[in-house]
């Protein structure tokens, strides 16, 4: 592995030098012109798009700022599409698996991982699953993948409802003419009652914060 980012990493740079060169622009005659080094025609293409979105994204970056535009330099990860990286399951003892495309054809790197907390909250929404496709450190010491979460469904306003805050009745009124909450008006004479700083100034708007936050949660 870290010989295939190795790799990747030079081949990106000499992708980024040409691109430089030419300000940005290229064709299919670019790929023959800076060579396919030992890496698969996938491995080339997911070079080349990083390539170009360094460059795109330096070239933008220095105009919105009005600074001189400084040759990029590619050093430490590499970003792998999904024809190079994919993620895969049934792996003993883990639950997913990230497989790379090697510099040997037909066999594949495969790292297996196990999932967590965090992970299983983006996956447990509707839809969403592993995106194929990683970024990998040049060191190899870690990847950053990605979940895919399916944008869902604004539903359509019901219709708007206002609200006012109230100190000497209850805490809300909304448009409807309902109300939410009792009075707040005691316990902000016991922040006004108590020393400005103290123990007891402390307690008493906590316990006033604790109780507005109550009632909107409530609704």
């Amino acid at each position: 592995l870290l010989a295939l980012t190795t790799r990747l990493r030079q081949f990106t740079n000499r992708c980024i030098d040409y691109l430089w060169s030419r300000i940005g622009s290229f064709d299919d005659a670019s790929y023959k012109e800076v060579g396919y080094s030992v890496l698969s025609h996938r491995q080339v293409q997911s070079c080349w798009r990083q390539a170009v979105d360094i460059v795109v994204s330096v070239i933008k970056s220095a105009k919105e700022a009005g600074a001189e535009l400084n040759k990029p330099h590619l050093k430490k990860s590499v970003k792998l599409g999904s024809p190079v990286a994919s993620i895969v399951t049934g792996l003993k003892g883990f639950d997913y698996g990230l497989k790379v495309a090697s510099l040997q054809s037909g066999s594949p790197i495969v790292i297996p991982f196990k999932s967590h907390k965090r992970l299983n909250y983006w996956l447990s929404k509707p839809g969403a699953h592993l995106k194929n496709g990683c970024i990998i450190s040049v060191s190899c010491r870690y990847a950053v993948l990605w979940v895919e979460v399916p944008e869902t469904k604004k539903s359509e306003a019901i219709g708007k409802l206002g609200f006012d805050i109230n100190y000497a009745t209850n805490l809300l009124w909304d448009s409807n003419d309902c109300s939410y909450g009792e009075s707040i008006k005691k316990l902000c004479e016991k922040v006004f009652r108590s020393l400005p700083g103290s123990k007891g100034n402390k307690r008493a708007r906590t316990h006033r914060k604790q109780y507005i936050n109550r009632v909107v949660k409530s609704l």
